[in-house]
């Protein structure tokens, strides 16, 4: 179930958590957008089903980015409370095999959003995103996501 967003503000950073759902293969995300004066501007929580927990907050994030492309934010923060995966997105440890693909692709959007920063936040069951994503309810997946993501190509000469 995702929150309305509250008239046109935009958010200026974002909580993000995943959490493995009981007695099921789901994984719940949770994403909280805030306003530079903390208010919440948007919520999203949702299971994904038959995804671990790196997966499922690799697609958190992406949903973030998302967001920052729709609204025109630049400079997002994206608090995330797995250190492995904000080392893996910022470059400083690799990513699993299997999520290859997914990181390159994830760092080249935050690369196209413009400075991305991504923070450790604390590992906690009382981080609100973590409530939020534990909150989730499994059932038919959602086709969130499944949407093609052009990204911006530089010609060979261009100075970056």
């Amino acid at each position: 179930m995702a929150a309305a967003s509250t008239g046109e503000a935009k958010f200026s950073y974002a909580l993000v958590s995943a959490a493995p759902l009981q007695d099921t293969t789901a994984t719940g995300i949770g994403i909280i957008f805030k306003a530079p004066d903390r208010s919440t501007i948007k919520t999203i929580c949702q299971a994904l089903d038959h995804t671990d927990t790196t997966a499922a907050l690799y697609e958190a994030v992406m949903r973030v980015l998302d967001e920052a492309l729709a609204t025109g934010v630049g400079r997002p923060v994206i608090y995330v409370d797995d250190p492995q995966v904000v080392a893996q997105l910022n470059g400083e440890q690799p990513a699993p095999r299997e999520l290859l693909a997914t990181n390159l692709r994830t760092r080249a959007v935050m690369n196209q959003v413009g400075r991305t920063r991504v923070i450790a936040a604390t590992a906690s069951p009382r981080f609100s995103a973590r409530r939020l994503a534990a909150s989730a309810r499994s059932g038919a997946p959602r086709q969130y996501g499944t949407r093609g993501r052009q990204l911006t190509l530089l010609p060979d000469d261009a100075a970056v």
